[in-house]
């Protein structure tokens, strides 16, 4: 994990050499003619000192370059090549110019591959990802297997298959009396995640939805031209109910560019926040379409 970089000196930029970025698309040459023209400090390159290598600053460097400046301010940092390599993820995802998905999930796969005794979560915070999807990459493209992984609390867990927090919600939603180790004992985890469970469940972070019946729709129609018939119908436009669910149904369908497009304007550090309302709205969506189904089927 990243390290207390040591205080600014000025050093000679030729002694310095290009990062192993977590960019895959290289520098953006808009962003360095940019910062080549601001007339005031910028924060101080961040230095692999064994290598020499930039870990963060490229832009700033090539701006310099651009200048025709000799000499940059730059802040050293020790650790081998992969250390080096999580600290430009750290630094690059959290300001400047935001790495793309793309970048983040590559950046992850690296990871893995040095780190696959990290958890999820804590490769997650790294890439600013979310955990599930680190999990997908793992999945998908990390070979290694390991008995145990450290967490971001930096505490050692067996690396076994996720915890059935749905089942165990539902345990705390039958027994409410029941204590978290009479809960832990039943569903086969700990009490430390039955904790966990109980307590997103109060602050409404998760949710169970509702056991419903299967339903099976006569035909696949097209959502658009449904929405256009939900909006021609008296029905749902003369009443103040009917109308915002319109609007709610509208906003979806015109949100403009794809997921993946949409999900790049929002921060990292933003990103739990955005998938916490995100999940919100899918379970509403997804309870909804479900009481729809059974009202067909009835």
């Amino acid at each position: 994990m990243p390290q207390e970089p040591s205080p600014a000196i000025e050093v000679p930029i030729r002694s310095l050499l290009p990062s192993d970025s977590p960019r895959l698309a290289g520098e953006s040459a808009e962003n360095v003619r940019l910062l080549a023209e601001l007339d005031f400090p910028v924060p101080p390159l961040l230095v692999h000192r064994p290598t020499g290598r930039v870990i963060d600053g490229m832009h700033r460097l090539r701006a310099a370059e651009l200048r025709g400046d000799e000499t940059i301010r730059v802040q050293y940092c020790n650790g081998d090549d992969d250390d080096a390599f999580i600290q430009s993820v750290v630094s690059n995802a959290r300001h400047g110019l935001p790495l793309t998905m793309a970048d983040r999930k590559a950046a992850a796969a690296r990871i893995l591959q040095a780190r696959p005794h990290w958890s999820d979560r804590k490769i997650a915070a790294v890439v600013a990802l979310s955990d599930k999807t680190v999990a997908g990459v793992r999945r998908a493209q990390c070979t290694r297997v390991v008995a145990a992984r450290v967490g971001r609390d930096g505490r050692r867990r067996p690396a076994g298959p996720p915890e059935p927090r749905d089942r165990i919600a539902r345990m705390i939603s039958e027994y409410p009396g029941a204590s978290l180790r009479q809960i832990a004992k039943r569903a086969g985890v700990s009490p430390e995640t039955v904790r966990s469970v109980r307590a997103r469940l109060t602050a409404q972070q998760t949710s169970v939805p509702p056991v419903v019946q299967p339903f099976t729709w006569r035909a696949q129609r097209d959502p658009l031209e449904c929405l256009r018939a939900l909006t021609r119908d008296p029905a749902l436009r003369a009443t103040d109910p009917g109308r915002a669910l319109l609007r709610a149904l509208h906003t979806l369908a015109v949100i403009g560019p794809g997921p993946a497009d949409l999900i790049e304007v929002v921060p990292g550090h933003d990103l739990d926040l955005f998938r916490s309302v995100a999940q919100a709205n899918a379970d509403a969506w997804r309870i909804l379409a479900d009481l729809a189904g059974r009202r067909v089927a009835a």
